[in-house]
């Protein structure tokens, strides 16, 4: 048995709305815990340049970085236009520096993913439908 957050009655363990207060009750500890180990399968095989960085279980949410590099290929064509040294130089220093993205996916009640960066919406969006199913 277990209190109701809402209205402190006892309730089952595994109750996820008070019957006395009709309150939903937030996923359950063992819950979140299977919902980030199917998210971190999920993620390392389907995307494996994304690194899981953090788990918060009691925030819901995980955060990833993707190391990515960044390279300019007209500013590169511009420089060996000005020669052949500066765009070697800015070839060598842009490839040689890694870039790091930071995401962070939350869960609702429900196991499903959001993420705030529209750019990488996918990443929910393919987890959600891959779960439903």
């Amino acid at each position: 048995m277990k209190k109701c957050p809402y209205c402190t009655v006892d309730i089952h363990e595994n109750a996820t709305k008070c019957r006395y207060c009709g309150e939903f009750l937030t996923i359950s500890d063992t819950m979140a815990q299977g919902i980030f180990v199917n998210y971190s399968k999920w993620l390392t095989q389907n995307y494996p340049a994304y690194n899981i960085v953090h788990k918060d279980e009691e925030e819901r949410s995980v955060v990833l970085n993707k190391k990515y590099k960044s390279f300019n290929v007209i500013v590169f064509i511009l420089l060996l236009f000005l020669g052949a040294i500066p765009g070697i130089i800015y070839a060598a220093v842009t490839l040689s520096n890694d870039k790091i993205i930071t995401l962070t996916i939350n869960f609702d009640d429900i196991g499903q993913a959001t993420i705030s960066n529209i750019s990488f919406k996918f990443l929910a969006d393919k987890y959600n439908n891959n779960t439903i199913k």
